[in-house]
């Protein structure tokens, strides 16, 4: 496991509610929840990603004129 700091984060009190009623939902830390949510981003982000460099490597294989020109 990589090395913990701490962070000191403000949040509206509808996110804070959330986050609280996330926690008790899971059994978990609110932390932990923080740190759930902020790592689905970074999957959904990643795989974002992924699926725009696949996209264009297709792109210029079907259209390889288009590739070079577009």
């Amino acid at each position: 496991m990589s090395k913990v700091v701490q962070l000191k984060v403000r949040v509206p009190h509808e996110v804070k509610s959330w986050l609280l009623t996330q926690a008790n939902i899971n059994r978990s830390s609110q932390s932990s929840e923080v740190v759930r949510a902020i790592r689905e981003r970074m999957c959904m982000h990643s795989n974002a990603k992924a699926d725009r460099s696949h996209d264009a490597r297709v792109d210029t294989i079907s259209n390889p004129v288009e590739g070079i020109n577009g």
